[in-house]
C-alpha cells in the first residue's frame, strides 16, 4: 500500500478505525485513558477496557468519553460519558473480549472477559442493555492467579472456544522498564469438558474455504469463524474474485435467519462485499428489528453523504421510532 499524504486527524486520545480499501482514517469516540482492550457483541456494539479511571465503557460512535487528564478538543463539552460499570474493580484492566463460543457453559455467553494486571486476574463483567446504552455488572473472578508477576495484557477466542491471554510476566506492572526481557507467554483457558463441537473444518485454513463455506460460517457457534470468513470475503471481493452468487447466499441469511445476531452478521458481510445497495439499506429502515434498523443507519452514513430524502427519514424515525437503540 501507498503512503499516503494530505490533511491530518486531530486525535488525542479515543478510538480510532481505518477502512483497508478505501484507506480511511477516521476517529470514532474521543476521551478515555490507556483503554487496552475493545470488542464488539453481537448485536455490534462496541465495548472498551482501560486502565486508571473506571475499567468498562460502551462506546458510541461521535461519543465523547471521560479522560484521565487533559482536555477536550471542544471547549464546550458540557459533561463527558461516563463508564458503565457499577462496581469497581483494583486498578488496571487489559484485554477485552466478549465471549462469542460454545466451549464454555451458557451462562458465561456475552459476558466481556479481561485481564486485571494488579489483581493478576482474569476478570468477567456482565452487559446488560439498558435504555440506549449498558450497564456492566460484576461477573465473577474467572481466574486468580498466584504469581506476582503474570500480567495479562491482550485477550483473545480462539478457533476452539478457549480464551487466550498474554502473559507479560514481569515485576514491573508498569512497565517502566522491562525487568525479564524473555518470559513473557501466552496461556490457554479452556473447560475441563469442553462444550465445543468438533465441526467439519473447525480447525481448516479458511483461507482455503469456498464462498459457499465461509457463507456457511456465519451461522456458526464461533463468532471466530464467522468474522475471519467474513474479512476473507471482503478480501475477495477487493480482488475481484468473488463468486457471483455469494451476495444471493448472505442474503438468504439476512433475510430468513431466526437468530437476529446471524442476520447481522450476514448484513455486515453483504456490506462489506459491496452486496448492499442504497435502495436496499433504505429498506431496511424499515425491519422489524431494532438492531438491523441501527445498523442500516451507520451503513448509510458511512461515507458521511446520506441523501437528502433518507435524511428526512432519518427526522422522522428520530422522532416516532420506538428503540432506544436506533434513536
Amino acid at each position: 500500500m501507498d503512503i499516503l499524504e494530505g490533511n491530518g486527524v486531530d486525535f488525542n486520545g479515543g478510538v480510532w478505525r481505518y477502512h483497508p480499501t478505501k484507506e480511511r482514517f477516521e476517529v470514532v469516540a474521543h476521551g478515555f485513558s490507556n483503554p487496552w482492550g475493545i470488542d464488539y457483541d453481537a448485536k455490534g456494539q462496541l465495548f472498551i477496557t482501560a486502565c486508571v479511571i473506571p475499567h468498562m465503557w460502551h462506546v458510541i460512535p461521535g461519543g465523547i468519553y471521560h479522560r484521565q487528564g487533559g482536555q477536550h478538543f471542544n471547549p464546550y463539552v458540557y459533561e463527558d460519558i461516563k463508564t458503565i460499570a457499577v462496581h469497581r474493580h483494583r486498578s488496571a484492566h487489559g484485554g477485552a473480549r466478549v465471549y462469542q463460543s460454545d466451549a464454555f457453559p451458557a451462562e458465561q455467553q456475552g459476558r466481556i472477559f479481561m485481564a486485571n494486571i494488579h489483581e493478576h486476574a482474569v476478570l468477567t463483567d456482565v452487559l446488560e442493555p439498558k435504555g440506549s446504552g449498558f450497564v456492566a455488572g460484576l461477573g465473577d473472578d474467572f481466574l486468580m492467579v498466584n504469581i506476582a508477576q503474570w500480567v495479562g495484557f491482550s485477550m483473545e477466542i480462539g478457533p476452539d472456544g478457549g480464551v487466550y491471554v498474554l502473559d507479560w510476566h514481569d515485576a514491573d506492572i508498569c512497565g517502566k522498564e522491562v525487568l525479564n526481557k524473555e518470559t513473557g507467554r501466552i496461556f490457554r483457558i479452556t473447560a475441563q469438558e469442553s462444550l465445543a463441537k468438533n465441526w467439519e473444518g473447525r480447525y481448516s485454513d479458511l483461507s482455503e474455504m469456498t464462498d459457499q463455506q465461509l457463507v456457511d460460517l456465519q451461522t456458526s457457534s464461533s463468532d471466530w469463524h464467522s468474522r475471519r470468513a467474513r474479512v476473507i470475503l471482503q478480501h475477495r471481493a477487493a480482488e475481484g474474485t468473488l463468486k457471483s452468487d455469494t451476495h444471493q447466499q448472505l442474503r438468504q441469511i439476512y433475510r430468513s435467519a431466526s437468530s437476529v445476531d446471524y442476520r447481522l452478521r450476514a448484513m455486515w458481510g453483504l456490506h462489506v462485499t459491496q452486496g448492499f445497495s442504497t435502495q436496499q439499506l433504505r429498506e431496511a429502515l424499515s425491519d422489524q428489528n431494532q438492531y438491523v434498523r441501527a445498523w442500516a443507519i451507520q451503513l448509510l452514513c458511512e461515507d458521511q453523504s446520506p441523501e437528502t430524502s433518507i435524511q428526512r427519514q432519518f427526522n422522522e424515525m428520530a422522532a416516532n421510532d420506538s428503540s432506544p437503540v436506533v434513536r
